[in-house]
């Protein structure tokens, strides 16, 4: 999420500067992200109603997405 904000940021004072002022504070400040979940195969599953049975690990990848929304002050510069 750092990551995030810090794009925001960079994106956001590219624009203040473009429009001849800088920007400010930041007004509001939210996220998005998906919560977390471990994911279970079929076989792991039951695995847990066996106590002998060891829960295998399997190879694979989850992708997660999140996005932030910044809103900052804007500082008109001098003459604006």
């Amino acid at each position: 999420m750092a990551d995030a904000v810090r794009d925001a940021r960079a994106d956001a004072e590219v624009l203040a500067r473009a429009a001849g002022g800088t920007l400010g504070s930041v007004i509001e400040l939210t996220s998005s992200a998906p919560p977390i979940r471990p994911m279970f195969s079929d076989m792991a599953v039951r695995g847990m109603a066996k106590a002998e049975v060891q829960t295998p690990i399997e190879p694979g990848e989850q992708v997660l997405t999140a996005s932030v929304s910044v809103i900052w002050q804007f500082i008109p510069g001098p003459g604006r």
